[in-house]
């Protein structure tokens, strides 16, 4: 009996039968226990990002506080509130520093500024897996440091977006201004800024190469959105050390008022033959559109003045050459594309004056009020206030393989506009280029030189960089 009793149990703890069964069992609590734990953990950094954006913007906000109003403490902390909670956070603990408690800013840093702006924010967040041992919350921080500008380099913004936070078109994937696909945009002596405040300022996508004086923003951190969203290896500002905070740009063309009257209705809306393929325009009012040439090897001359154009100019291929004119499309849309050339030079406050192109001119500068009317630097106007929000799908644009050599602005305040394909801008004398538009999509790529914006009423004028407001931390 014994020796059977012994060789039960040898064979018992020998066996190998279940074994696989019974390690898994005792081992499956510890692999949950380290899958819950690492989705947790993972729950916290997502939390984490988004408190260091609400961070960010409450940073942000009461920097602005101070520079504007030389506020005191309790407005900062107030402004730096209302950002946070509209970032989604109502709840959490708070605390501002001015100077900063600790970085480079603080007192005795490298950095040393006694009006940088520091905001800490703590959330206690309530645990999920990891309460089962006992934690039941932990404590997430973030900590954000704003800055005024220092830079105090006057630049004047030759390619704005002038749309604000208008409910109407906040709409999802709308923004400022997008830069895309392998664009280069090169503006000399001016900067870029949008204005746009509903949604990110600016769209990087793609990696687009962005060498500008300053690149500023209006808006998106109030309402708890980043104001740039993607990025480029390829953004090079040669006046700031990164993009900045400054309050909204004024349209600097809103007194370019349309006459109420606009005159007779052309007489020759076809223009007149030069030969089998130019034909000459004159300015004036085209009420039933302006049927330009369109074609390989097809010429429109333009004499110099306003063209007031009733409907939707479309071109493709052929060539428009103006020297001292200004283009106003009343209620449409202007497609240039394809093969052609866009050739335009808009004129100073002195070729609007000069007797020699009075009566080109004649229909914006005597509307019988005795106002000054600073038309003067425009080459393209359209008066739309349609697509305003659009890019992907915007009907205004410059578009296919054709050359764009333009002096002065393409002005769209109530609309979108879109350049996209291969194209260079600037005249050879004198390189200006600037757009204003409500918001605008550049793509492909489009080179702008914008050396030489000297022109009266130009866009945004002259801005003092040390009205800016910055993330340094």
């Amino acid at each position: 009996m014994r020796s059977e009793r012994t060789l039960f149990w040898r064979r018992f703890f020998d066996a190998r039968d279940g074994a696989t069964a019974i390690v898994v069992g005792l081992s499956l609590p510890v692999l949950v226990g380290f899958m819950g734990l690492g989705t947790e953990i993972g729950l916290w950094y997502l939390e984490k990002r988004e408190l260091q954006e609400a961070a960010d913007s409450a940073a942000m906000a009461g920097s602005r506080e101070f520079v504007a109003n030389q506020a005191n403490q309790a407005a900062m902390e107030a402004a730096a509130a209302s950002a946070a909670a509209k970032s989604g956070f109502l709840s959490v603990s708070q605390v501002l520093n001015q100077p900063p408690a600790s970085g480079r800013y603080a007192i005795g840093g490298p950095l040393e500024d006694l009006t940088a702006v520091e905001v800490i924010l703590t959330e206690s967040y309530s645990t999920l897996f990891v309460s089962l041992f006992g934690i039941d919350a932990i404590d997430i921080r973030a900590r954000a440091v704003a800055v005024e500008g220092h830079d105090e380099a006057e630049t004047t913004a030759c390619i704005l977006a002038l749309a604000e936070d208008q409910p109407a078109i906040c709409q999802e994937g709308s923004y400022g201004m997008v830069l895309q696909g392998s664009l280069t945009v090169e503006t000399n002596e001016c900067s870029i800024h949008s204005n746009d405040s509903c949604g990110p300022s600016y769209r990087f996508n793609g990696n687009p190469t962005v060498d500008v004086d300053c690149m500023t923003y209006s808006g998106g951190l109030e309402a708890g959105v980043a104001p740039i969203e993607g990025s480029s290896n390829n953004l090079t500002l040669s006046q700031c050390n990164e993009p900045w905070y400054h309050e909204p740009i004024q349209d600097p063309y809103e007194n370019a008022n349309i006459p109420a009257s606009l005159g007779p209705c052309h007489a020759t809306p076809n223009g007149t033959a030069v030969d089998a393929n130019t034909n000459r325009f004159t300015p004036g009012y085209y009420c039933g559109s302006m049927p330009l040439q369109a074609g390989n090897g097809k010429t429109n001359l333009l004499d110099p003045g306003v063209y007031f154009i009733e409907g939707n100019v479309n071109i493709n291929g052929g060539t428009i050459n103006g020297n001292d004119v200004i283009l106003v499309f009343l209620d449409g849309t202007f497609d240039f594309r394809g093969n052609g050339d866009l050739i335009l030079v808009g004129p100073t406050a002195a070729d609007i004056y000069n007797p020699a192109n009075a009566a080109g001119f004649a229909s914006i500068l005597d509307q019988g009020d005795g106002t000054y009317h600073p038309w003067d630097g425009l080459a393209l106007y359209i008066n739309e206030s349609n697509n305003l929000g659009e890019t992907s799908s915007c009907p205004n644009k410059i578009n296919g393989t054709s050359t764009l050599l333009v002096s002065g602005a393409v002005y769209g305040p109530d609309t979108c506009f879109v350049f996209n394909g291969n194209n260079t801008s600037g005249g050879a004398s004198d390189p200006c280029f600037r757009i204003v538009a409500g918001n605008l999509s550049l793509a492909g790529d489009v080179t702008m030189a914008s050396a030489g914006c000297n022109l009266p009423g130009g866009p945004g004028g002259a801005t003092n960089y040390g009205t800016m407001v910055g993330l340094v931390e």
